[in-house]
C-alpha cells in the first residue's frame, strides 16, 4: 500500500473487518462509524513495514478463529503480521519514526550525506495560527514564530553506499 492514503487504508481495513464478521463497536451521534484507530498514520507516498490498528469490539472474539477470516478478506498488498486481544483500547503514542531514503544516482547520495552532516541545531520559521480566523487578511491571518530542534530530532543517521544496487540513508 505504497500510494494509498491514511483514509483509504482505514476504509480498506473497515471493509475487511466487516466482511470477516468482527463485532466492532460504533460511535454515537448522527454519522455513526466503527471505532478504529490506526496508531501512526503514514504520510502519502511513504512506505511502511508495519502499522498498528486498534479496534474496539462489543463482543468476545476467538482470535484464532478470526485470524483466517481476516486474512481471507485482505486486499492484495496488505498483509496481517500479527493479531492480539487486549482488554483496553491501546492509544499509546508510538516511538520515533524511522525513515529510509533510497538513491539510484551516486551524486544525489553524496549530496544527501553532506546535507545530513551539516544540519543546524535549530530552525525557526513562521507558522499560521489556524485557530485565529480573523486578522490581517493580506498576510493570510495571524502567524507566530516557531522554533524546532533539528539535530536531536534526526538521530542515528546511517549511510549505506551502493554495492551493486541502490544506496540508502536511514534516520
Amino acid at each position: 500500500f505504497l500510494y494509498v492514503s491514511h483514509l483509504d487504508t482505514m476504509n480498506a481495513m473497515r471493509k475487511v473487518l466487516r466482511r470477516a464478521g468482527i463485532p466492532m463497536t460504533f460511535s454515537g451521534g448522527f454519522n455513526k462509524h466503527e471505532k478504529l484507530h490506526l496508531q501512526a498514520g503514514t504520510p502519502m507516498y511513504f512506505h511502511s513495514d508495519a502499522e498498528r490498528l486498534s479496534v474496539e469490539l462489543y463482543g468476545d472474539v476467538d482470535v484464532a478463529a478470526a485470524e483466517p477470516r481476516i486474512r481471507a478478506n485482505l486486499p492484495q498488498g496488505l498483509d496481517l503480521l500479527e493479531i492480539s486481544h487486549s482488554a483496553r483500547l491501546l492509544k499509546a503514542k508510538p516511538g520515533p519514526a524511522r525513515y529510509r531514503i533510497d538513491f539510484f544516482a551516486p551524486e544525489l547520495f553524496e549530496l544527501a550525506q553532506q546535507k545530513f552532516a551539516g544540519l543546524p541545531e535549530k530552525i525557526e520559521f513562521e507558522k499560521r495560527d489556524r485557530k485565529k480566523k480573523h486578522g490581517p487578511r493580506h498576510k493570510g491571518g495571524f502567524t507566530r514564530k516557531v522554533e524546532r530542534e533539528v539535530k536531536s530530532a534526526v538521530s542515528e543517521v546511517e549511510s549505506h553506499p551502493s554495492q551493486g544496487g541502490a544506496a540508502w540513508i536511514g534516520f
